[in-house]
């Protein structure tokens, strides 16, 4: 008996999405090592330095976030809705249900539709991921934030006092 064909979601995002994402995720990485490892409170330019490339790389990621968003959203109406109609429409046309509405009650079990979901479950959680790894650098670009203004008041209070 021959094994059943593979069928994948088509998905309407290019590969190298995925990689640019995986890119500037890294950069974040990288430049959240650079602030957590800083040891000088007063170095205003380091700071400042970091604050622009975070908010640069922040924008990018958001760019991501955003497409993934709507790739999962767009995917998950088509395998909730058009392949599940489609797919019980086919197990009453080759009479894997009897009807319609025993075409519903199995549905969950048919090996195509579960495949299906299987590969909405793992691109939601990429997308989810993304989302998830943007709040975190929004809260480090915060932090970021509140470092170049008190390494700038650092400066400042040094300066007045010397």
């Amino acid at each position: 008996m021959a094994k059943a064909e593979a069928k994948f979601l088509e998905i309407n995002l290019p590969q190298d999405k995925a990689e640019e994402a995986k890119k500037v995720l890294d950069a974040l990485k990288r430049e959240k090592e650079r602030y957590v490892n800083s040891a000088d409170i007063s170095d205003v330019a380091f700071y400042d330095g970091i604050k622009k490339r975070v908010l640069s790389y922040l924008s990018s990621l958001d760019n991501y976030r955003t497409l993934f968003r709507l790739e999962a959203d767009r995917l998950d109406d088509y395998v909730k809705k058009e392949l599940r109609s489609r797919i019980i429409m086919d197990m009453v046309k080759t009479k894997k249900a009897s009807s319609y509405t025993a075409a519903e009650r199995v549905i969950e079990t048919d090996e195509d539709y579960l495949s299906y979901k299987k590969q909405l479950w793992e691109f939601k959680r990429i997308s989810d991921s993304i989302r998830g790894r943007y709040d975190v650098y929004s809260n480090l670009f915060s932090s970021v934030v509140q470092s170049v203004s008190i390494a700038g008041k650092e400066k400042k209070d040094t300066q007045m006092a010397g």
